[in-house]
């Protein structure tokens, strides 16, 4: 027998819990967030999965070798969990840049070493130089003299060991000489050319002391031309014109007059002002002992005189109307050009 019913009471409800959501990796996949009950269990959002993120590359720098270490190639790694991507291999070391040290040989004073060589990269010694010891014996050089200039000492000759400073004959300083001062003689200023002032120089090594200064060109001198009357074979001159006195150079050019030419009003082949002869030239010379002649006038005769000792011998007169035949009798012959009865000279002798 129920002594008392019992009645019923409400559901509750769940008690909602959240459920963490889970990171996505580069391995790894993630979850969401969800949530179940508390109490119960039951999941009342599920977790849905998240897909992995994959690897962030990052590039590892190669490291180069060198002459002491190893080198390594470049390589990748994730960023985000470090993971190797492409691994690093070893570079082998470089071979030294070998570099050839010099001997240095002894002196007298000095110690020299032996050659040696050395790295120039990582300047690792390969070969060391060895000490080689001062050879202790001086050698002889003779130091030349310098000769003195006008500003300057000179050295007279010395002698001294080349290898080290040891000296043997002492080269003792010569004093400057001192300028040698000559003078620079003034030249005239005229009026075609500039002058200069007197100067002065070192006539060794030429330094000018006083400088000589340009004189100006002095003026013409004018003068008035003379006239100058025209001869028979010259020009003559109106003077109306100037020249330099002093340089001659012509500053007014007179008027020109003509020549005149030759006249011979009276008929007697010469000039009435100067007595030359009017005709024209005559060309006169022997070949094969004929006498030959051009522009010879027709009163032209021909005196052939021979010569012995100075003296005259014989004589032929010729006129040109026939054939002149030069027959040299002495030791001279002269042949004489006149014209008929004046016997006046036409030209100068021909002598044979």
């Amino acid at each position: 027998e129920i002594l008392t019913a019992q009645t019923e009471v409400p559901m509750l409800g769940h008690t909602e819990e959240p459920i963490p959501a889970v990171p996505a990796s580069c391995t790894a996949t993630g979850l969401t967030a969800g949530v179940k009950c508390s109490i119960c269990g039951e999941i009342l959002t599920a977790q849905t999965e998240v897909p992995m993120l994959g690897h962030t590359e990052e590039p590892t720098p190669a490291v180069p070798a060198s002459c002491t270490e190893t080198g390594l190639t470049a390589g990748v790694k994730c960023s985000v969990c470090d993971e190797i991507l492409t691994a690093q291999t070893e570079v082998p070391m470089l071979d030294h840049t070998v570099v050839i040290d010099a001997a240095v040989p002894p002196t007298c004073g000095t110690a020299g070493t032996t050659e040696g060589t050395h790295c120039s990269v990582c300047n690792a010694v390969l070969i060391a130089q060895e000490t080689v010891p001062a050879t202790g014996q001086h050698g002889y050089q003779l130091n030349q003299a310098v000769a003195a200039t006008c500003t300057e000492t000179g050295l007279t000759a010395g002698a001294s060991c080349p290898n080290c400073t040891y000296i043997y004959i002492a080269q003792e300083i010569i004093p400057a000489n001192g300028h040698t001062e000559v003078i620079d003689v003034a030249v005239p200023a005229t009026c075609t050319s500039t002058g200069l002032t007197e100067g002065r120089h070192c006539s060794v090594c030429d330094e000018v002391f006083a400088v000589q200064e340009v004189l100006p060109k002095l003026l013409h001198t004018p003068v008035i031309d003379e006239p100058t009357p025209p001869t028979c074979t010259e020009d003559g001159r109106d003077g109306t014109g100037m020249h330099c006195s002093a340089c001659g150079e012509i500053l007014v050019p007179q008027e020109v007059i003509p020549a005149t030419g030759h006249s011979d009003e009276d008929n007697d082949n010469l000039c009435d002002n100067c007595e030359v002869s009017t005709l024209p030239p005559l060309e006169a010379y022997i070949e094969a002992g004929k006498l030959i002649l051009t522009n010879a006038p027709s009163d032209l005769q021909i005196i052939v005189a021979n010569y012995q000792g100075g003296r005259m011998i014989s004589v032929l007169l010729f006129d040109i109307s026939g054939e002149i035949i030069i027959s040299p009798i002495g030791d001279q012959t002269r042949v004489f050009f006149v014209l008929e009865d004046s016997f006046m000279p036409y030209r100068k002798p021909l002598i044979v």
